[in-house]
């Protein structure tokens, strides 16, 4: 074998491998499918220079390179053209097209004299083309052109490109540079320029640097699969060599000479039989285990499902009761308990249990031997394991630690190197094997792991949501504080009165029993306020009751008239007559009409303006519903501000020396809005004032979407500082 034909042999092995791998890849994407066509072009030139390089006649030597040629070299440029165009995102279809239909043409020349006219000996090893008419010579000439105006596009994009995408257009461009600059050394002996065909080996190092490129920068998007993929590639090229050449020996050996080309067409398609094995063994295993195993299939094709399912439930209850009945169900077990981390760190906590002994809420320290164990080994805890693999002296601990669970199996449950917990699974009609376990840990380790932490992580959004409420309805207690106080004094002047009066007429039963009806309405009346005000600063679980949406309203402007008098504002309300009773919860939506009050009265500090409160029924074309307005003649939101109102810790009380704000009132607001199926909008005016309005359904759906808030600039009639 010549250098030629080993060169042609090396440059179509790699190529093949290379596009075959990015081909598996990603089949359904049209870039690693442009790109395995290009790479198969490439292939067919490495494999018709083989051919070329071992033709033992003229004629055969000719045919070798007109089919070479048909099949591969016209469609080089052309492919890698439109490689170019899908990798750079470049327009230019009607280009490609045309390109296209230029390649048909000239491939249908190959078979006449007008593309090689005839083959000469040369370099005493083989045959080389003569062209034949000016077609080649037009040929030459816009492959070529083709070829530099690809690479041009190439660097253009490399120009203005950066960070990652910059290097793989830097690997790119180095690459095919590379390989077209030597590969191209391969015409000069047509044109009568008797140079080695050396250039042919500069093909290989394309994709040597593209499979590099691949790797380090994620070229074309298939990183995620080379863990397990790049390893069979490897594997075919390290193998493809040396099989090769065992092939030839074993000819020699058996027949007494070798055939080359026989011995090039057995290893390839030996090489596509085993990429094909390789990219059937999923579906070869899940055939022969729903055919032959077909309960323990069953097992694992139910756990994963519900695994997988349960990634996107962030009720972490639901997460843990759906684990621990699926366990059972699944794995035919007596008992199964699932622990969870607390919140100090100390313990791990049973939150659910299915047959088992144990109750909720049961507790193991942190410290006790069997989470140090989990922690230590992150592996299932097998009880016909523990002699056999554990030190005499922690072997007891463990052992008594599992009787107290009742369980044959420990899954850690691990996120992030940490143990949230683990479960327990007790006795089953099967022993477990070790494909059982690896699958079970699996699961623990990912599905399992990701819904508890995602689920861990919602509650604490939840408690950390409630003490913003909390803290919002503290700021706003000291202002109904003074309302609270006006409220109060009244009656108890009364009380007061009919306290100094009594001695004088004690013996006045009609004074006696007027004025103690009296007292006792008034004592009534100042118990309501303290359960008002004490009811509102409890941060408690929704409570939906049918509250009268006007009374509501009544007790905050109640509450805010000192406030507002102190500032010169004027109160107004507009209450609906015959309103129906609303569905939800009375401190929830006080909080959120409280909320907006204060936010118009210190939109309008130093100008005497008016807030006006209305309530009215809304008849709908799918619901009824009532809507609170809270309109304010204040200093307006500007347009910028007007879209982040709702998010979160964005304020402008900072430039008001009123009361500086938190930026989390209309955020929570809006959450308890959307809580009631409700929704807010606001529209505003600078200078001219903000309107709010609350809209809550008469009847809540069954399953109402939550609408987001819904913003416009507009007429005046919709606070301006929005914390």
């Amino acid at each position: 074998m010549n250098l030629f034909a080993f060169s042609g042999l090396a440059t179509g092995l790699t190529s093949l491998a290379l596009g075959i791998f990015v081909l598996f890849m990603r089949p359904q994407c049209a870039l690693n499918r442009v790109w395995f066509y290009f790479t198969g072009s490439v292939a067919l030139w490495g494999f018709g220079s083989l051919w070329i390089a071992l033709a033992q006649d003229h004629d055969s030597a000719l045919w070798a390179w007109r089919l070479a040629f048909a099949f591969a070299v016209v469609w080089i440029p052309i492919l890698f053209y439109h490689f170019v165009t899908l990798f750079c995102g470049l327009p230019g279809r009607g280009v490609l097209k045309a390109n296209y239909v230029i390649g048909l043409v000239f491939a249908a020349c190959l078979s006449t004299s007008w593309f090689f006219s005839d083959v000469r000996y040369v370099f005493e090893s083989f045959y080389y083309a003569r062209p034949g008419s000016v077609v080649f010579h037009v040929f030459f000439l816009w492959w070529t052109w083709l070829v530099s105006y690809a690479h041009y596009k190439v660097w253009g994009e490399y120009q203005t490109a950066s960070g990652a995408k910059q290097k793989q257009y830097q690997y790119f461009f180095v690459a095919f540079t590379l390989a077209f600059g030597t590969g191209s050394l391969d015409y000069l002996p047509m044109f009568g320029i008797d140079v080695y065909p050396y250039g042919n080996f500069g093909i290989i190092l394309y994709p040597i640097i593209m499979t590099y490129a691949i790797v380090k920068y994620g070229t074309m998007d298939i990183q995620i699969a080379l863990e397990r993929s790049l390893a069979h590639l490897l594997l075919l090229i390290g193998s493809a060599i040396p099989a090769y050449a065992i092939a030839l020996i074993g000819q020699r050996m058996a027949f007494g000479s070798i055939n080359l080309t026989y011995s090039l067409v057995l290893l390839v398609l030996v090489l596509l039989l085993v990429l094909t094995a390789l990219h059937m063994k999923s579906a070869v295993q899940a055939t022969v285990a729903r055919t032959l195993f077909k309960p323990r299939y069953e097992m694992y094709d139910v756990l994963t499902n519900f695994a997988n399912a349960i990634i996107g439930t962030l009720d972490l209850h639901a997460v843990t009761d759906g684990i621990v009945s699926m366990l059972a169900r699944t794995l035919e077990a007596k008992t199964v308990s699932l622990y969870l981390l607390n919140g100090q760190k100390v313990s791990y906590v049973c939150v659910s249990s299915y047959g088992s002994l144990q109750d909720v809420g049961e507790s193991i320290k942190a410290n006790a031997p069997l989470p140090l164990q989990l922690v230590k080994t992150k592996r299932a805890l097998l009880r016909h394991d523990v002699d056999a693999t554990h030190s005499s002296s922690l072997a007891p601990a463990l052992l008594r630690a599992l009787d107290e669970i009742h369980a044959d199996i420990c899954l850690p449950i691990i996120s992030k190197g940490r143990l949230l917990g683990f479960c327990s699974v007790g006795e089953r009609p099967r022993k477990y094997s070790d494909e059982d376990v690896d699958f079970l840990e699996t699961l623990s380790h990912k599905q399992f792991a990701t819904a508890i932490h995602y689920g861990m992580l919602n509650e604490e959004l939840k408690h950390a949501h409630r003490a913003m409420e909390r803290t919002q309805r503290l700021r706003s207690l000291d202002i109904m504080a003074a309302g609270f106080a006006h409220e109060i004094r009244n009656p108890l002047t009364s009380i007061k009165t009919f306290l100094q009066l009594v001695p004088d007429h004690r013996d006045d039963t009609e004074f006696i029993q007027g004025f103690s009806q009296i007292a006792c309405d008034d004592v009534l009346r100042i118990e309501r306020l303290i359960k008002e005000i004490l009811d509102y600063a409890r941060v408690q679980n929704p409570q939906f009751k049918e509250e009268d949406v006007n009374d509501i309203v009544s007790h905050c402007v109640c509450f805010l008239e000192i406030r507002a008098n102190q500032k010169g504002i004027a109160i107004r309300t507009d209450l609906g007559t015959d309103l129906p009773r609303v569905m939800l919860d009375r401190q929830q939506i006080k909080q959120v009409v409280l909320n907006l009050c204060l936010n118009g009265i210190d939109a309008m500090v130093g100008k005497n303006g008016v807030l006006n409160v209305t309530t009215r029924q809304i008849c709908g074309p799918e619901i009824k519903s009532i809507q609170v307005e809270v309109t304010d003649t204040g200093c307006g939101i500007g347009p910028n501000d007007l879209e982040h109102i709702f998010d979160p810790f964005f304020t402008t009380k900072h430039e008001s020396d009123e009361r500086e704000g938190t930026g989390l009132g209309l955020t929570i607001s809006n959450q308890i809005v959307q809580d009631h199926h409700g929704s807010i909008r606001v529209a505003s005016v600078l200078g001219k004032g903000t309107a709010f309005l609350i809209q809550l359904p008469i009847m809540q759906p069954s399953s109402a979407s939550q609408n987001p808030p819904l913003q416009s600039v507009g007429d005046p009639s919709l606070s301006s500082d929005y914390s």
